[in-house]
């Protein structure tokens, strides 16, 4: 698998990155935020496409982060009928806006 990072922004203070995989002929797009590790979080309860499906203290790759004191949550957009077309660099941005607003709201 190849990973490439596409965009990486700072949002309200989070750290978020917008990552493309390629396995074989498929590619799709993955979001991810970096979160203090004394942030509790409870990552069941965060709205967002497909669900949070990452959760290390681990960076995702392509990223070569060792910080011990963040962790990493994301989603992917690799479901049935998600599309690099629907699920743009841009869209994914918005996402990863929309988990960091609730990790602010307490909407845990």
């Amino acid at each position: 698998m190849t990973s490439i990072l596409e965009r990486s922004f700072n949002f309200n203070g989070f750290n978020c990155y917008v990552i493309m995989r390629h396995m074989g002929d498929n590619c799709y797009r993955c979001g991810y935020v970096q979160v203090s590790k004394r942030l509790p979080i409870n990552t069941a309860s965060i709205n967002c496409h497909g669900g949070i499906t990452y959760a290390n203290k681990e960076a995702p790759s392509p990223l070569e982060i060792d910080d011990k004191n963040k962790w990493y949550i994301g989603f992917d957009c690799a479901h049935a009928f998600d599309t690099t077309d629907f699920w743009t660099v841009s869209r994914v941005s918005n996402e990863l806006r929309q988990i960091v607003g609730q990790i602010l709201s307490g909407e845990r």
